[in-house]
């Protein structure tokens, strides 16, 4: 869970990285805002010029100047919704990183949002509305996933049972072939006859017998 939300490894889905940047950022982007809110009764009756100067000491972080315009109350705030943008921010970066590994790109295409107007689009498009690439994914190793190695094995082992299958039919015909029966030899030779010359036995010296 902790690497799905702030882990650098591995791939994040398309729904994935809509559901952190879209709904776990601004939500903890929200519950640092909370504090302050709490705390803004002290910016109550301050000046324009006043104004200009806490925004000034917010800029620099200069706590001290923060205090004594406001109050200690809300210098605490501003520390705590620091690091809630610190955490919010992380996850964004993470959720980008593993969204480009999903890509089948090198997370350090997160950088691209640096380039102004076409980076951010860009990263919108990239990240928010391509589809992921499965098959061939190197980072598939990285984070441990074994979408591509699924997609191997099932196609072997559909290759596996195809040729498992034409070899029991093959087999079949060669029973079958084995199994039919063979012409007898007798019924393709003539019959020969026992050919007798003359109306009965003879007798030695070429004398027929006489009954």
């Amino acid at each position: 869970m902790l690497n799905y939300v702030f882990g650098l490894n591995g791939r994040l889905g398309r729904l994935g990285w809509w559901l952190l940047t879209s709904l776990v950022v601004p939500g903890i982007m929200l519950l640092g805002v909370i504090p302050l809110v709490g705390s803004a009764e002290s910016l109550k009756g301050l000046s324009e010029t006043q104004q200009q100067i806490l925004v000034h000491a917010i800029t620099n972080w200069n706590m001290d100047r923060v205090e004594a315009l406001t109050s200690p109350a809300f210098a605490n705030a501003l520390h705590i919704f620091a690091g809630f943008v610190i955490v919010a921010q992380w996850i964004s970066f993470s959720a980008t990183f593993r969204r480009f590994h999903d890509r089948n790109k090198s997370g350090v295409w997160y950088f691209i949002s640096l380039i102004p107007i076409i980076g951010p689009i860009w990263l919108l498009i990239e990240c928010g509305f391509m589809s992921s690439v499965d098959i061939g994914n190197a980072y598939d190793r990285v984070s441990g996933d074994q979408i591509e190695s699924k997609v191997f094995k099932s196609l072997s082992e559909s290759l596996d049972a195809e040729i498992a299958l034409r070899r029991s039919v093959d087999g079949l015909k060669v029973d079958v072939s084995s199994t039919k029966p063979k012409a007898k030899a007798s019924q393709n030779r003539p019959q020969t006859q026992l050919v007798t010359h003359g109306a009965g036995p003879r007798t030695s010296f070429g004398r027929r017998r006489t009954v």
